[in-house]
């Protein structure tokens, strides 16, 4: 069974059974329920509290992804312009921070120039480390997906 406590009354069930309460006990004195001849309580496990994850995601340089953007296009500008084509250039690039701080996996998801997806993967790869993310005091892994757009040049 199980003690519950429902205001100032105390009493024991099983979760999932109903209960007939016809009598109850308080502060050590006995009553009976007259209002009613029978209250019937339906038992009902009570959900354990949701434990709400502390956690904080990984900084680059003191920001996040706008200062590791930032980071990148200055790095890896000159070699994307030298991809450009008459099309836009789309690359979209799936990469994890690790427990450590260093970019531990990088992936092109969807790319339209496989020239530029191999430069942003290499220089992601190449990123300086990161302030690692943090859940409960414990560093963790944390992933990014990241859109790369060349404008072209419009030529046809």
């Amino acid at each position: 069974g199980k003690t519950d406590k429902v205001g100032d009354l105390e009493f024991s069930a099983r979760a999932g059974r109903r209960a007939v309460i016809t009598s109850a006990k308080y502060e050590a004195y006995p009553f009976k329920l007259t209002e009613q001849r029978e209250i019937f309580v339906e038992m009902v496990e009570k959900p354990k509290p949701a434990v709400i994850p502390t956690k904080q995601m990984p900084s680059f340089n003191g920001g996040s992804i706008p200062q590791f953007r930032q980071w990148f296009m200055n790095y890896a500008n000159e070699e994307l312009q030298k991809c450009i084509q008459s099309e836009d250039t789309h690359v979209y690039v799936w990469f994890a921070v690790g427990k450590s701080g260093n970019v531990t996996c990088v992936e092109i998801i969807k790319h339209n120039n496989p020239r530029a997806a191999r430069v942003v993967k290499r220089a992601i790869y190449r990123s300086p480390r990161w302030t690692p993310g943090m859940e409960d005091g414990k560093p963790v892994n944390v992933t990014y997906t990241l859109p790369v757009n060349i404008a072209g040049t419009g030529g046809y």
